[in-house]
């Protein structure tokens, strides 16, 4: 009875174990009006097609170093997949991000009237 419960814990525990959500990461230095910030953003696929997606700016990448961010922004929504494109929809439905795969790891950013962005967003968990 112990080996059963023992297999049954282990097969439960792969099971919710297994089903981690896919992370996408972009880092680096911007340049815009009010100055120089460095950001960092995340991009949080879950398997049940709702995303997370963080941006974060700090003053630095000493301030990065300690946590220390001067804003803030959590958007979610839905996210799809077609070959090679990704569209993440938020829930309002105001706001449509598509993103288009470079390789297994890497994504980039893509708007209609510019064209793929130059940085791209490196998969930081599987």
């Amino acid at each position: 009875m112990k080996k059963v419960l023992l297999l049954l814990l282990i097969f439960y525990s792969e099971l919710f174990y297994s089903q981690e959500a896919i992370i996408y990461r972009n880092a680096g230095k911007k340049l815009t009006h009010s100055g120089q910030s460095y950001n960092v953003d995340l991009l949080i696929l879950n398997h049940d097609n709702t995303y997370e997606l963080i941006l974060q700016k700090f003053e630095s990448n000493r301030m990065r170093r300690k946590n220390i961010f001067y804003d803030i922004v959590i958007e979610r929504g839905i996210w799809k997949k077609d070959n090679d494109t990704l569209l993440v929809i938020d829930n309002d439905g105001s706001k449509k991000r598509k993103f288009l795969k470079l390789n297994k790891d890497k994504i980039v950013p893509y708007k209609n009237e510019l064209g793929a962005s130059p940085s791209y967003w490196k998969k930081v968990q599987k």
